[in-house]
């Protein structure tokens, strides 16, 4: 049965994170098209459970809320990584993969990643089928011819968490080396997490 042009949207994001950012880009796509669109934080999804269950209403679930998935109709659960043990704990770790698994065995839901790499990851390491790969938006000022020569490279920036997962710790010591080897050059790191007096010393 096709489903005709959603009434409302209901986004799920955090409201002081980096994936709160990216809700900015598909609300305003959905606003310029005439949808009504919310977003909720990811605990909260659990109290919409009429619109849940509505299908008139398409749900954009993020990893947190992806546990609502065999609740909703009509909704896409957002893979922004792989889940880990090692940094989220094993009871989070097997929730979001029986999330997961669940959405692949639900017919209103499909499961959508934000890069090959996580795609293929979850295939090959928990069987999880993904339905499409949807990268994150680059704003355009990024894809902009460059008006000038580009000057010489001055940073090696790294953005992101600074947790274990991520490895950080290992790449600095080659990142020193580099500096070593080119005065010029130095480290940016933007970032906050547990890792962070362990990366400043």
């Amino acid at each position: 049965m096709k489903q005709g042009f959603p009434s409302k949207v209901l986004i799920t994001g955090a409201a002081r994170s980096g994936r709160a950012q990216l809700c900015r880009g598909p609300r305003g796509r959905f606003h310029s098209v005439g949808n009504e669109v919310e977003i909720v934080s990811p605990l909260r999804v659990f109290t919409r459970w009429r619109e849940l269950g509505d299908p008139r209403v398409l749900k954009i679930l993020s990893t947190g809320a992806v546990f609502a998935a065999p609740l909703a109709r009509r909704a896409i659960c957002m893979a922004h990584g792989v889940p880990q043990a090692n940094s989220q704990g094993w009871r989070t770790l097997v929730a979001i993969v029986a999330s997961f698994k669940l959405a692949n065995l639900c017919s209103g839901v499909r499961l959508v990643c934000v890069s090959h790499y996580t795609a293929a990851s979850l295939l090959a390491l928990y069987n999880i089928r993904t339905d499409a790969v949807v990268h994150n938006a680059v704003k355009p000022l990024y894809l902009e011819p460059i008006p000038e020569p580009p000057a010489e490279r001055r940073y090696v920036t790294y953005v992101g968490r600074l947790t274990v997962a991520k490895n950080l710790h290992r790449i600095v010591p080659a990142v020193r080396d580099l500096l070593d080897e080119n005065p010029g050059l130095r480290m940016c790191i933007i970032g906050v997490g547990e890792q962070q007096a362990e990366l400043e010393a």
